[in-house]
């Protein structure tokens, strides 16, 4: 076989991203050309007719957000050579089974309007970054470790935030259409809502919905996908499609190489050219959850129940946040969501800002964000405790006060949970598990919560004799601390 004649750059896979590196080498006034399998290019945006003639389908990626704010993009004259944006008049709605659908649109006033109770706490969530897309997603979309960051005092009050899990987000929402939003958010990432980062997942598609918008390009993603190989050609750059690459060696002679492939594909590509070390890290990683897709032809609007979601140019219909957390679950742990099971809501009683939480299998957990908390046990939240309820296990009678110790050793599994309405401090601690041989319930004498403290002590003494047990528990400060709750 003739070896191709030299160029600059080679590119493998004419997906958006490869498009993309390939258009930026040959604004560099580097030679690229970009080989791809397939006959048409594109990836994952391509658009087709998959239902009926007439009907256009994108096959993958519909709805560009972080496309339409990619500082990359932006960056391209790409209007010149036919891509447009389409902003439909609400750019999310999330609707529910017997609540207003939240919406997310430009106007940040009218979308915290949508989410009731919290519209408060969602303006401190976000307004601080509002105006400022250009430095935000210039730092917050750049590989990590390529460069120091441009702004570093606005990405490290975004990091505050963005850095943490999805479910404290919602933790420190007060009623259950928030939480569900910023799930649906989260859920782009397909993640578990507890995994680091999907918090600032959320908060990027949030800030985008206000800042750009979320967009679906004219006539789909083809699109984003025939206007980049129109601007790369003008440049100089060449597109070959339909040329599957089985090795490196089949390439031409050239300075650099982009392999915009899986992992695993470019360890085949390999042959002796990478290190074996860095081919077995290759080998084994791990491949996220798919998506599973279902395309239909319409013969009319969908008759939503909430009109609002007529107008939206993408719906969540993941339901309460307990759904997508548990549909997120089922799929990252490979479990059938048809197989799996989602927890009955913990039972809960309040007395004095302490809300004492029992699943219905005897261990502690937390209450999760979601319709299930509206059934009459709504926390109350104080700012100090004078006096403690005591804890009654699920096995035991509902009336709180009246299990002792000595007859109940799955009290030992219980636990406390405590917020603050001035800083949405949570925590959790376990009863102690070293006992004296006394009958009677230890009390718990609370401490006035601070705000921002990261370690509050508890300490727990039997009213009738010398027992006593110590135990720390840890707060959520540095989240108290950034939303200044």
């Amino acid at each position: 076989m003739a070896t191709p004649p030299a160029v600059d750059a080679v590119v493998v896979g004419a997906g958006p991203n490869g498009l993309t590196a390939a258009v930026t080498l040959a604004q560099a006034g580097l030679g690229v050309r970009v080989y791809e399998a397939a006959q048409s290019i594109g990836g994952g945006a391509r658009t087709g007719e998959l239902t009926l003639p007439g009907f256009r389908h994108d096959l993958c990626s519909a709805v560009h957000p972080l496309g339409a704010g990619s500082p990359a993009l932006r960056a391209m004259p790409l209007d010149q050579h036919g891509l447009s944006w389409i902003h439909p008049p609400i750019a999310l709605a999330h609707p529910f089974d017997d609540l207003p659908a939240a919406t997310l649109v430009q106007s940040l006033d009218e979308t915290a309007a949508s989410l009731g109770i919290d519209a408060t706490r969602y303006r401190l969530l976000v307004k601080p970054f509002l105006g400022h897309w250009d430095a935000l997603a210039r730092d917050s979309l750049r590989p990590i470790a390529a460069t120091l960051p441009h702004h570093p005092v606005l990405l490290a009050r975004y990091g505050m935030r963005g850095l943490l899990p999805a479910s404290v987000l919602a933790r420190a929402m007060r009623g259950d259409v928030a939480p569900a939003f910023l799930a649906g958010l989260a859920a782009h990432a397909i993640a578990p809502l507890t995994s680091p980062a999907t918090g600032g997942v959320a908060m990027l598609f949030a800030i985008a919905g206000h800042e750009v918008g979320w967009p679906v390009p004219r006539g789909g993603s083809q699109g984003i996908t025939d206007a980049l190989a129109s601007y790369l050609r003008s440049l100089g750059g060449e597109i070959v499609s339909g040329k599957p690459v089985g090795s490196l060696r089949e390439l031409p002679v050239a300075s650099a190489y982009m392999l915009d492939l899986v992992p695993w594909h470019v360890a085949g590509l390999a042959n002796g050219r990478l290190p074996a070390g860095y081919v077995r890290r290759l080998e084994k990683w791990p491949h996220g959850p798919g998506v599973f897709k279902l395309d239909y032809a319409l013969d009319g609007p969908i008759p939503w129940r909430d009109d609002r979601c007529r107008h939206a140019g993408t719906v969540h219909i993941g339901g309460s946040y307990t759904e997508i957390a548990s549909a997120l679950s089922s799929a990252t742990s490979r479990r059938s969501p048809a197989s799996s099971t989602t927890p009955e809501p913990p039972r809960a009683s309040t007395r004095c800002g302490l809300t004492l939480t029992f699943p219905t299998d005897g261990r502690a957990t937390s209450p999760t964000p979601s319709s299930d908390r509206s059934n009459g046990s709504r926390r109350a939240s104080v700012t100090s405790c004078s006096h403690a309820p005591r804890l009654v296990p699920p096995s035991s009678s509902p009336a709180i006060g009246t299990t002792s110790a000595a007859t109940s050793p799955a009290a030992n599994s219980a636990a406390i949970e405590h917020s603050s309405a001035r800083c949405s401090l949570r925590f959790r601690t376990p009863l102690p598990t070293r006992r004296s041989t006394c009958a009677r319930r230890p009390r718990l004498r609370d401490r006035e919560c601070t705000g921002c403290a990261g370690i509050t002590r508890r300490v727990w003494r039997c009213g009738e004799c010398s027992a006593r047990n110590h135990g720390q528990v840890r707060g959520t400060g540095l989240l108290a601390e950034s939303l200044r709750l």
